[in-house]
């Protein structure tokens, strides 16, 4: 079993997931934790799959991103993995094999996701972009141990703190 902490933030486009864990990696850095920041679109660039965008695609995307984050935790390195990854299959196989997991989902309305993305207008224009919450059905969380909503104007701060706040009553986190 692992022995670093896993935090999974998960969302759909424009949820917000780079932004808080961005602010969440500083905070575990300044504090002096061992943690290393997986971000989704980055580990795409690295992994070399640019423009695989389908279902199928983006499950064995998140599998991989999985198993990486599996990877480093079992070697005591605190992982902050920001993705969509809106498949159960993954986030089980998460709770299985991580001994320190936290599941953070971010919840934005549709709306507020648009003006932040604009993948969902392009999916709306063109067939062949795939976008999940758009042309692809997300598996949203059931069970996610932490939700956030992220509607408000007043930037990250307010979440980060929420955040941090319940990672303080899950586990480990100074």
């Amino acid at each position: 079993m692992s022995k670093g902490n896993l935090i999974w933030i998960t969302g759909l486009s424009g949820a917000g997931k780079t932004t808080l864990a961005k602010r969440l990696h500083r905070d575990m850095v300044e504090s002096g934790d061992n943690v290393v920041l997986l971000d989704g679109d980055d580990l795409r660039e690295v992994y070399g799959l640019r423009n695989q965008y389908s279902k199928e695609e983006r499950l064995a995307m998140a599998k991989r991103h999985a198993r990486m984050c599996y990877l480093l935790t079992s070697q005591n390195i605190n992982v902050i993995c920001a993705t969509i990854s809106m498949f159960d299959d993954v986030r089980n196989w998460n709770r299985t094999h991580q001994t320190w997991y936290t599941e953070v989902f971010l919840d934005v309305s549709l709306v507020l996701r648009t003006k932040r993305s604009e993948l969902y207008l392009q999916c709306k224009k063109d067939s062949n972009v795939h976008v999940v919450g758009c042309d692809i059905e997300p598996e949203l969380p059931g069970r996610a141990d932490i939700i956030l909503r992220n509607e408000g104007t007043e930037g990250i701060e307010p979440v980060f703190n929420k955040l941090k706040s319940q990672l303080n009553k899950r586990f480990r986190y100074a």
